[in-house]
């Protein structure tokens, strides 16, 4: 698939729901969300002009912009994730 199909709705929607899907982005409050839906879509234009020189897949130009907005809540937004962890407790030894 040519790169050029980046910033076809189809192609969008889909990263979109990859997005939402994450547990980072599923923790943040709903104003974050829609903060990070705004920034998502005000810069995939920016980001298809920048890359369409450097990226010869479209599977590659999604990494990399799934990858961006991951990135962005990481370091802008606190977030709490439930830790996974079952802590166990075992009997004394005498």
């Amino acid at each position: 698939m040519s790169i050029q199909i980046f910033l076809n709705e189809e192609n969008l929607n889909m990263l979109w729901d990859l997005i939402v899907s994450e547990d980072i982005f599923k923790f943040l409050t709903k104003d974050n969300q829609k903060s990070v839906l705004k920034l998502f879509i005000e810069n995939t234009k920016g980001f298809y002009e920048t890359e369409k020189i450097k990226t010869t897949t479209l599977i590659d130009m999604n990494k990399k912009y799934i990858l961006l907005i991951l990135n962005h809540i990481k370091k802008n937004y606190h977030y709490n994730i439930h830790s996974k962890i079952k802590i166990n407790k075992d009997s004394e030894k005498k």
